[in-house]
C-alpha cells in the first residue's frame, strides 16, 4: 500500500519535506516552475510599486513643495501628468527588460525615430507650449498689463494661457 503525500500550502511552509517528496518523485521541474512564477510575480509587483513610489515622491517633493514655494502659481497639471507618464513608461520598459527578459535594444531607436517625426511635425505647437509653461511659472505678465510691440499699437492682456497672452 503506497502512502499518498499531498503538497498543500501548509506543507510549503515546511519546505524540506515537501520539496524532498517532489524531487524524489520526479517533480523537480514543478519546483523550478513554481520558483520562476513566484519570481516573476514578485519582480512585477516590485517594479510597479517602485514606479508608483517614484511618481508619488515626485509629486510630493518636487511639484507640491519645491516648485510651488518658488512661485505662487500652482504647477500645471499637464506638466505633472507628462512627468508621471515618463516615469511609468520608464518603469514599464525596465519591467519588461529585467523581469520578462524582453530585449529592449530596439526601443530607444524606435522611440527616437517616432519622437523625431512628432517633434518636426509639431515643433511650433511644442514651442508654444514651452513658452506657455515659462509664462505660467515666471509670470512676467499680469491680466490688465499693456504690451507694445515694435510697430504695432499697444494691446491689453486679457487672458494668459499656454498658447497665447
Amino acid at each position: 500500500m503506497s502512502r499518498v503525500h499531498r503538497c498543500r500550502f501548509g506543507h510549503l511552509l515546511r519546505l524540506p519535506s515537501c520539496y524532498r517528496f517532489l524531487i524524489r518523485h520526479g517533480r523537480a521541474s514543478l519546483i523550478i516552475e513554481l520558483a520562476a512564477t513566484l519570481g516573476t510575480v514578485v519582480g512585477t509587483a516590485f517594479w510597479i510599486v517602485f514606479g508608483y513610489a517614484v511618481d508619488c515622491l515626485m509629486t510630493v517633493f518636487v511639484w507640491n513643495n519645491r516648485v510651488q514655494r518658488r512661485s505662487s502659481v500652482p504647477v500645471p497639471k499637464s506638466l505633472t501628468r507628462l512627468a508621471g507618464m515618463a516615469i511609468w513608461i520608464t518603469t514599464a520598459i525596465t519591467l519588461l527588460a529585467v523581469v520578462y527578459d524582453v530585449p529592449i535594444a530596439g526601443f530607444p531607436t524606435t522611440s527616437g525615430i517616432i519622437i523625431a517625426v512628432i517633434g518636426f511635425a509639431l515643433r511650433n505647437l511644442i514651442a508654444d507650449v514651452f513658452k506657455g509653461i515659462a509664462l505660467g511659472i515666471e509670470r512676467p505678465l499680469q491680466i490688465g498689463d499693456w504690451i507694445k510691440f515694435d510697430d504695432e499699437p499697444p494691446g491689453k492682456v486679457v487672458e494668459i494661457n499656454w498658447r497665447a497672452a
